[in-house]
């Protein structure tokens, strides 16, 4: 974004994290809605206007409570229109949280207001495969992607390579590292992969999108460092 020099074009971007307190839908959409005014020149009268109606609220629970998710969300949709186009970018969605603190569906909230924000802001996503995200933007296009077996290989041995024990063990046999490698490539098969991109561009010239296959670290990467941990214990 720092690069990113046309001022009548927005870029706002998420990374959901399970693991993070600041996950709810409201955050999230607080998020992208700060992320927009800091490329404009001047806060927009809207934005003015909604921190003033809710600072003056005197009891703070009111104010979390009055400034609800839709609420937010319109005020997304309205500063989004002052850029020619607005794009959002929003990483790993399945891991937004399923519930809220208070056992409401958070997720299903954020899902259903996210698509309110469309056409006027373009939307790209990244998601393992989920039914809640398919439920919900399942008729938009979706590129699968998928971990290539020379991919999961490299990184393995990389693995190997800057673990001190890992390191360690197989150096008294070479072998090890080929034998390790190959087996958690056969069982990795793909499913260690960021496996769904949906490009929720909403433009009716946007009819099909060309599937590829690319390694995605992020993702597979516990479920690795895990399977090499099983295969060293049964080599042993």
């Amino acid at each position: 974004m720092a690069t990113y020099n046309q001022p009548d074009v927005a870029i706002a971007y998420l990374y959901c994290d399970y693991k993070e307190e600041n996950q709810l839908a409201g955050d999230l959409f607080s998020a992208l809605i700060r992320q927009l005014v800091e490329q404009l020149t001047t806060i927009p009268i809207e934005v003015k206007e909604f921190h003033k109606f809710h600072n003056s609220r005197p009891n703070l629970a009111k104010k979390a409570a009055d400034c609800s998710t839709r609420s937010l969300r319109a005020l997304l949709s309205s500063v989004s229109a002052l850029f020619t186009s607005t794009f959002v970018i929003i990483d790993a969605l399945d891991e937004c949280p399923e519930l809220d603190c208070q056992g409401l569906r958070n997720r299903d909230l954020f899902f259903s207001e996210l698509q309110e924000i469309l056409p006027s802001v373009k939307l790209l996503v990244t998601s393992r495969l989920h039914q809640d995200i398919d439920s919900y933007f399942g008729q938009y296009p979706r590129i699968d992607i998928y971990a290539h077996t020379g991919d999961v290989q490299s990184y393995i041995e990389s693995s190997i390579e800057i673990h001190p024990s890992l390191l360690s063990f197989v150096s008294r046999d070479p072998s090890l590292t080929q034998s390790i490698s190959r087996v958690v490539s056969q069982k990795a098969g793909g499913m260690y992969s960021h496996s769904s991109i949906r490009c929720l561009l909403y433009d009716p010239k946007v009819t099909q999108v060309s599937s590829g296959s690319h390694a995605i670290r992020p993702t597979w990467e516990p479920n690795i460092d895990q399977e090499c941990s099983k295969s060293i214990r049964h080599d042993a």
